[in-house]
């Protein structure tokens, strides 16, 4: 049995020594290496990889100047900025409906172009005030009002239900900007906005309560002229009386 292993052992040293054996030691030597090498390389490219993608996602979430500006507060705020577009639109569309030579109500024209005007001026300080933050301004689709003809009395209650709805998107977006303790937003909406959201809806029962008086065509021609008198007469600058374009202030030649 000893003689029989020593026989193999002995053959297994002829055989390593051959130079196929040889050449093949070498041969599996020079694959392992290039295996290793292989690896390293691609662990180093993995970690670049890895590195340029949170370098790329930081730049696209994290703008140049932007400091605790939560990005749930930046995307209700743009929401609210899209709230406002579209009050405006459905102002603009009773404006619109008043001023048509059908129905001639030039007060209730001048009340709801003026609203127009200032829900505009309210989405573009929404927008504003997120690049100001050094977050991303964004606009979706605006609606369409899925009403286009109004009376007098229908207006005035659309009107109310619309600015209730926008102070209760002003407080969702306080209630966000409390979560994530943004003193600056809280005291926008609450010194900026609300106060002037409670009048508007104070303003507008009001005005909806006169209007349900109203069952003749003089009575509404009578509360149309107490609408132009106290809202719109005062305000030279309307767009209602817009006709053309402002050429003496353009900078543009074309236009003089």
């Amino acid at each position: 049995m000893n003689n029989r292993k020593l026989w193999i052992s002995k053959q297994i040293l002829k055989y390593s020594a051959t130079p196929r054996s040889i050449k093949l030691r070498k041969n599996h030597t020079l694959l392992q290496n290039l295996n290793k090498s292989i690896t390293i390389q691609n662990n180093r490219l993995l970690q670049i990889q890895n590195l340029k993608r949170l370098m790329s996602s930081d730049s696209a979430t994290q703008a140049i100047g932007r400091h605790c500006f939560h990005k749930e507060l930046e995307d209700i705020m743009n929401e609210q900025a899209i709230e406002e577009f579209n009050a405006a639109y459905a102002y603009l569309t009773m404006a619109l409906h008043f001023g048509r030579t059908d129905i001639a109500l030039p007060g209730c024209q001048g009340f709801f172009m003026n609203m127009y005007e200032e829900e505009l001026g309210h989405a573009t300080i929404f927008l504003n005030y997120v690049l100001m933050r050094g977050g991303h301004a964004t606009l979706k689709d605006i609606k369409v009002p899925e009403c286009t003809k109004y009376d007098v009395r229908g207006a005035f209650k659309t009107a109310m239900k619309m600015e209730m709805h926008i102070k209760e998107r002003l407080s969702a977006v306080n209630d966000v900007a409390e979560k994530h303790k943004d003193l600056h937003v809280m005291d926008l909406i609450s010194t900026e906005f609300m106060e002037e959201q409670n009048r508007s809806i104070c303003e507008m029962a009001r005005l909806y309560t006169r209007s349900k008086m109203v069952d003749t065509h003089v009575g509404e021609h009578l509360f149309d002229q107490f609408i132009f008198k106290s809202f719109v007469a005062t305000e030279k600058d309307n767009l209602m009386n817009k006709r053309n374009l402002d050429l003496e202030k353009s900078k543009f030649d074309v236009y003089r």
